[in-house]
């Protein structure tokens, strides 16, 4: 199925942890996460499927999803850690939802699932990177997408070709 159609207002979005059978799915979803982000990165489909294997399997990340009628329209890696810290710090890492359902409730239910599956962890702060390469326009919605959500804009990412 694809993820152009539209939101079934019968059935509600859920997010839950992403499953085995969400792995084709998440592969798409990495490889379009690649082509929008317009960075000077080719997408390599072996480095994915390693990346996200390993994301789905690690006790230290959670790797959330967001379903409609079975499905995945939006999906994020949370990568927990407490290197420095008594406290565990929650990252969230290739924040992603489909183009035909950004502006809708899939956002805010994956940043909710963030919230929920952060919290389960005990984690104290949550971090998140503003869409590094996704252009302006994505940019501001994820930056109001988020602050919506309580958080704070502390700094802009830094990048340099080499």
């Amino acid at each position: 199925a694809s993820p152009a159609r539209l939101c079934s207002p019968q059935a509600p979005m859920i997010c839950r942890r992403a499953q085995p059978g969400d792995y084709e799915p998440l592969v798409d979803m990495a490889r379009v996460f690649t082509e929008e982000s317009g960075l000077p990165l080719t997408f390599n489909e072996e480095h994915a499927r390693e990346t996200l294997w390993a994301s789905l399997h690690h006790p230290g990340m959670d790797f959330i999803v967001v379903v409609d009628q079975d499905l995945v329209v939006a999906g994020t890696i949370i990568v927990y850690e407490a290197s420095y810290y008594d406290e565990v710090c929650a990252y969230v890492d290739k924040f992603f939802v489909h183009r035909e359902f950004r502006g809708r409730d899939a956002s805010d239910t994956l940043l909710q699932g963030v919230l929920a599956h952060a919290a389960e962890r005990q984690a104290k702060l949550i971090f998140a990177s503003a869409t590094a390469g996704m252009g302006a326009s994505i940019e501001k919605l994820y930056v109001r997408l988020f602050r919506r959500h309580g958080f704070e804009v502390l700094g802009r990412i830094i990048m340099k070709e080499v």
